[in-house]
This record gives structure tokens, C-alpha cells and sequence, in this order.
């Protein structure tokens, strides 16, 4: 059995590492530039949100050993996004305090 998408792409043709290690590397790239830009530490930002920051930083090198990419769950980046959420029309139910 496999899973067909809307665009008609069988899951079992793709090669999901492949995939989701250029997907991951991005998104480590954009939280470590909105981390930085707000200038918050490694540390303060995992601390926030409530992970370790041997993950965090493995998130944003999209590292999690040398034969793999680096795969968050969703509450993790959720956590993460919320916390780097920079619109000045953020809604300020979707912050974590």
C-alpha cells in the first residue's frame, strides 16, 4: 500500500530523506538567522522552549548524527516559531511567555 498525494507523486517513489534534508536545512538556516537577529543565545531560545540546546543547535546545522538530517516533531517547531514570531501584527495569543 502506498500514499498518494494531491499532485499524484506516490510517497513510495520518493525518497523522503532526500526531501526532507533540504526542507530541514532551511529551516535550520531561518531559525538561526531570526535567533540571531533578535540576539538570543542558543541557550536562552532552548530554555524558552523547553528543549535542550544540543537540539537546537542541531536543528539549525540540520544535524541530528552523520547519517541523518536532523527531524523535529511539529510542538517542537511550533514552539520554536512561536517564540521567533517578529510580525508587529502577531497575535499575541500565538506567543509563548
Amino acid at each position: 500500500m502506498f500514499f498518494q498525494g494531491s499532485l499524484g507523486a506516490r510517497f513510495s517513489d520518493v525518497d523522503s530523506d532526500q526531501y526532507w534534508a533540504s526542507y530541514a536545512f532551511a529551516l535550520g538556516e531561518k531559525i538561526r538567522a531570526l535567533r540571531t537577529m533578535q540576539g538570543l543565545s542558543q541557550a536562552y531560545l532552548a530554555e524558552r522552549a523547553g528543549i535542550s540546546r544540543s537540539l537546537l543547535s542541531n536543528l539549525e546545522r540540520n544535524s541530528y548524527n552523520r547519517n541523518r538530517a536532523a527531524d523535529p516533531t511539529l510542538s517542537t517547531i511550533y514552539r520554536i516559531a512561536c517564540l521567533l514570531y517578529t510580525s508587529d501584527a502577531a497575535d499575541d495569543s500565538l506567543r509563548v511567555d
